[in-house]
């Protein structure tokens, strides 16, 4: 993948073997032009190739960031290793994220509250509260006055002593 402009695989060595027969189709893919015209075509990446006798063929990546991956390609054909270092090319070169499950940790599960029987308006709202009883108009002056609270007995006693205080 590119980040910038820049491919971030750096190295792939291909490992194979030279009589096995899981490597045929490395052998195969040498004896075509893919490799050459891929290794045109990425002049950024070392490419390179070792003999092996008596192992499985493979390809070990290394990323700009360091991260490093082994791929097999054991009985593959040769279009198909191209598709596996065209994958290699193209990745960033860690594992991927994970981005599944619960992303807000609230008390809430919804920021529009939690779920109600009436959400869909099958019940009216008013059907469900309990109304309380207004007061008759008109009201009596006395009662549009809001109540004052009774003061304390410390107050009362405070308020009789600053009046006989002479300062």
């Amino acid at each position: 993948m590119c980040n910038r402009g820049v491919f971030q695989l750096r190295l792939v060595k291909l490992q194979f073997c030279d009589w096995g027969g899981s490597s045929q189709g490395v052998r195969d893919l040498f004896k075509t032009q893919l490799v050459e015209d891929w290794i045109d075509r990425n002049p950024g990446m070392t490419f390179e190739a070792y003999m092996r006798r008596s192992r499985h063929p493979y390809i070990y990546t290394q990323y700009i960031n360091g991260w490093t991956r082994t791929l097999s390609i054991r009985n593959m054909k040769p279009e198909e290793i191209m598709d596996v270092l065209e994958q290699a090319r193209n990745q960033i070169g860690h594992h991927a994220y994970k981005h599944a499950g619960n992303k807000v940790i609230s008390t809430n599960t919804s920021i529009q509250g939690p779920w109600m029987p009436n959400m869909w308006g099958t019940n009216k709202i008013y059907q469900d509260q309990k109304l309380r009883k207004l007061p008759e108009f008109p009201l009596t002056p006395k009662e549009r006055e809001p109540k004052k609270p009774e003061p304390k007995e410390s107050e009362k006693i405070d308020t009789w002593m600053r009046q006989r205080v002479i300062l």
